[in-house]
């Protein structure tokens, strides 16, 4: 089957200039236009957004995900230890972004904490 740039953009919930860009980058491909001019995407390209949505999501860059790609495009010839490499990576920067998280979030507690119990800010008697 074949879909317009909107159709595209409402089975992935990806907007319109996002599958542009996405384009510009090679992350997908090109798609062939229709006798109008309207580019023309297909089923393995709408496969290929929602690989890049989930990958996004789980925090790997475009450029990573445009290698993981790549490598997936070449089946036969697949080096899983690059892609090995690139997932093994992930957990170490997520829990590092979940302790960053939980920092902030015990910090702004801190700060409610103080309000709730009309504690004076520390930096506001030093003026």
């Amino acid at each position: 089957m074949q879909y317009k740039r909107n159709q595209v953009s409402k089975l992935t919930g990806i907007h319109i200039e996002t599958l542009r860009y996405y384009e510009s980058l090679g992350l997908i491909p090109s798609p062939k236009r229709d006798s109008n001019g309207y580019k023309l995407y297909t089923d393995e390209t709408i496969k290929i957004l929602i690989m890049i949505k989930q990958a996004k999501s789980c925090g790997l860059t475009l450029e990573e995900t445009k290698q993981a790609l790549s490598l997936l495009s070449d089946i036969d010839n697949i080096d899983y230890n690059i892609i090995v490499e690139i997932i093994n990576q992930k957990p170490n920067e997520l829990d590092k972004k979940i302790e960053e998280i939980n920092r902030c979030k015990s910090i702004l507690n801190k700060i409610k904490n103080n309000i709730d119990n009309h504690v004076e800010c520390p930096l506001k008697k030093s003026f």
